[in-house]
């Protein structure tokens, strides 16, 4: 796998024999790491009482001004007095901390309906530059006219100051069931979620769906459509881990949903990659030959030419010589048809290790991942491999060039690869950090 191979994803997906090479030991740090804390108040006061954070839902603007979040404190912007989770934009530049989940004239969200016992917002999604942010909240106050009496998806502009309501058929009708998870574009036009509703004619099967809204036409597309004109078959809430390229036209998910693709018999979650010109779906969870995954596979992401998709997966069939059933971080080449492992270390996987959270890099060059050993002081960190000059490097490295203190969870990278969020525990990233609890940081300049 090298730059010259990482063009534009051609079409057809070809099946090709699969190449793992062995890889040098991790690569050492080569400049002291420079660390932005997101859940700080403006000014950059710590918030007073405890603060339950969630890191899969962070995201980084790609100057590394902007890090949007969602945070339960009540104290990070004045007048949050609605006792929930919401979701907060942090801006490095002018040291100011603002409320993303607000309606159009700046009121917080109030709690909702029936079966609605909160008034919670969360699951953000930031455009590359930071002025959109798209974010799932059960508020019914929002937006005007919003009564389903259910979680929908919306959308902040930053700059205009507005919000507006995504999960939409259409002709603009509000759904009628719950939507969550949304994805949203680099350049803020697509987002991709999961509905319950049936957003489009057509969606019968009465369970949970992926589909995209084209914010500019106003179109609202199903994604999670099956191979053969069936109702797909999914359980629980169905399809999480979405991830959409900058143009809207591929879209990567986790579901174990079946008849997505022909021969899907594992009964296990699977990460897909559908192709909304074409109209198809692949599975990325499978071997250099094809056969799929004997485990669950999680945590999709995909390049933003739609050619790699990363995923992590406990499968024992996935790459030869690795076959103990622990969670490893995987690359699928789309158009290579070829599984690589990303979870490497001195030339073998992780062993007595328990890797998660694979996220791939816009280039497709770069996967990080975080590895809960049982070795270390601090067991959990985020480390990031470069593919094409297999070497592995441990993100999570103190500005002294040691192990942090602490903990670290997560890692998503921006839009354009080069900065790095995530949460950790580690009070000596930054300077003033004395709150005793776990923070949402950036790691700038990472790739």
């Amino acid at each position: 796998m090298n730059m010259q191979s990482r063009g534009v994803f051609a079409a057809g997906i070809a099946l090709a024999g699969l190449v793992v090479t062995g890889a040098p030991a991790a690569a050492q740090e080569p400049d002291a790491p420079t660390y932005v804390r997101a859940n700080v108040k403006t000014g950059g006061a710590e918030v007073r009482g405890p603060e339950w954070l969630n890191f899969d839902d962070a995201a980084v603007s790609d100057d590394g001004r902007f890090t949007v979040f969602s945070s339960n404190a009540t104290d990070l912007v004045p007048g949050d007095t609605n006792t929930s989770w919401d979701v907060f934009l942090r801006d490095s530049v002018k040291d100011e901390t603002t409320r993303i989940s607000v309606s159009s004239s700046g009121e917080q969200t109030t709690y909702g309906g029936a079966g609605l016992k909160s008034a919670y917002s969360g699951e953000s999604s930031m455009s590359a530059d930071g002025r959109y942010v798209v974010f799932t909240s059960h508020g019914p106050n929002l937006v005007a006219d919003d009564t389903n009496n259910s979680s929908d998806i919306f959308l902040r502009d930053t700059v205009a100051g507005t919000t507006t309501r995504v999960s939409l058929t259409e002709t603009g009708a509000q759904a009628d069931k719950q939507s969550y998870r949304p994805a949203l574009s680099a350049d803020g036009r697509f987002v991709a979620f999961v509905t319950w509703a049936a957003l489009v004619a057509g969606d019968t099967d009465t369970r949970p769906d992926v589909y995209l809204r084209d914010l500019t036409s106003g179109r609202t597309v199903l994604v999670s459509e099956s191979y053969d004109g069936s109702p797909v078959e999914v359980d629980g809430f169905g399809f999480d881990d979405l991830a959409i390229t900058p143009g809207g036209r591929f879209v990567a998910f986790q579901t174990d949903a079946t008849k997505l693709v022909a021969d899907d018999t594992n009964g296990r979650a699977d990460a897909f990659v559908r192709d909304l010109q074409t109209g198809t779906t692949v599975r990325a969870s499978v071997s250099d030959s094809g056969a799929q995954a004997d485990a669950g596979s999680y945590w999709a992401s995909i390049s933003a030419d739609g050619r790699y998709v990363g995923f992590t997966s406990n499968a024992k069939n996935l790459v030869p010589g690795v076959t103990d059933g622990r969670y490893q971080a995987y690359v699928r080449d789309l158009a290579e048809g070829t599984t690589t492992l990303a979870s490497v270390r001195d030339g073998a996987a992780y062993d007595d290790d328990f890797t998660e959270f694979a996220q791939i890099s816009p280039d497709g060059r770069h996967v990080a991942f975080q590895v809960a050993s049982f070795k270390d002081p601090y067991p959990t960190d985020i480390f990031i491999r470069d593919l094409d000059a297999q070497t592995t490097r441990r993100v999570t490295v103190s500005p002294a060039g040691g192990h942090p203190n602490g903990e670290s969870w997560g890692g998503r990278f921006s839009h354009n690869g080069r900065h790095l969020v995530f949460k950790s525990e580690a009070s000596d990233l930054v300077d003033g950090d004395t709150n005793r609890s776990k923070d949402i940081f950036v790691r700038l300049n990472v790739g």
